[in-house]
């Protein structure tokens, strides 16, 4: 059913099929409706069940619903809007500062854990931006000493406010630091965990609206003409040492490169598939 705009008072059903049918104009139906699903539960906290028992009571944030929708058609990424993702389960902060957390990127999580003992070691996110990974680390591994780099200070913020609002305490070594001009000046770790910017700026032509005009293209697009810089770069810092083993996700375009590379340079370079059957991740080791 359609609502008109000009109504103001709403059920909470009404709202619902209101909000649907604004997003519908701007994209297909399957994506509208989980949109708007997610929408009323972390925006509203009605949830589906909630919808169904309550479908008649008013709908009283009608205003802020407008404001939403309006940023939505704009290509606004919805966890923008709201603030937060989920990641391995923690509800994280996010904002234009960071990359919102894929799926792949729990995928490398669940990759790299069997290789992590429970003996205490340190581990390394490269790049963290929103500090997803570090978080996941730290819920699964809290013996350990996690420390945290990225360029972006502003990213670097965002992810500390993430640590205090999951755990209440700061553990978890944050630092603005340029992987590719700066020295590592910190602890070296056993395990180094990596999802760098992979895509080339020719690839931007094909990304949809919300990544191109909302995401950090600082976090996104490697701009150099070698695509394996900051793959590169992570094991001429790290594996001069005898023990760490490092996990990448990568572009699958570059997966062959980055073999010949550790082909070249007598590294062992496992290759591992994403779940949509995609090279997506490589563990490099000596």
């Amino acid at each position: 059913m359609y609502v008109p705009y000009q109504v103001n008072i709403l059920t909470n059903k009404e709202a619902f099929q209101y909000a649907l049918h604004s997003l519908k104009s701007s994209m297909d139906e399957e994506e509208a409706n989980a949109i708007v699903k997610y929408l009323f539960l972390e925006q509203y906290n009605l949830s589906k069940t909630v919808l169904l028992t309550h479908e008649t009571l008013p709908f009283e944030q009608l205003t802020d619903l407008d404001a939403t929708l309006t940023r939505l058609k704009n290509n606004e990424p919805l966890q923008y809007i709201l603030g937060t993702a989920y990641f391995n389960g923690l509800k994280i902060m996010v904002n234009p500062a960071v990359l919102i957390p894929r799926p792949e990127t729990e995928e490398l999580i669940a990759l790299a854990k069997p290789y992590i003992s429970d003996t205490p070691c340190i581990i390394a996110d490269i790049c963290t931006g929103s500090g997803c990974i570090a978080l996941a680390m730290r819920q699964w591994f809290p013996k350990h000493k996690i420390i945290a780099t990225d360029l972006s200070e502003a990213a670097i913020a965002t992810a500390k406010s993430s640590e205090l609002n999951l755990f209440d305490t700061a553990a978890i070594q944050f630092n603005v630091h340029d992987i590719l001009t700066q020295t590592w000046a910190y602890e070296k770790p056993q395990i180094v965990l990596c999802n760098p910017p992979y895509i080339s700026r020719s690839e931007g032509i094909n990304m949809s609206p919300n990544v191109m005009l909302h995401e950090p293209h600082l976090a996104l697009f490697v701009d150099h003409p070698d695509a394996l810089l900051f793959y590169k770069s992570l094991i001429q810092t790290f594996l001069p040492g005898a023990f760490p083993s490092l996990f990448f996700e990568m572009n699958p375009n570059y997966i062959e490169a980055l073999k010949h590379y550790c082909n070249l340079h007598q590294l062992n370079c496992e290759i591992h598939l994403d779940m949509q059957g995609k090279e997506r991740f490589a563990i490099i080791s000596k």
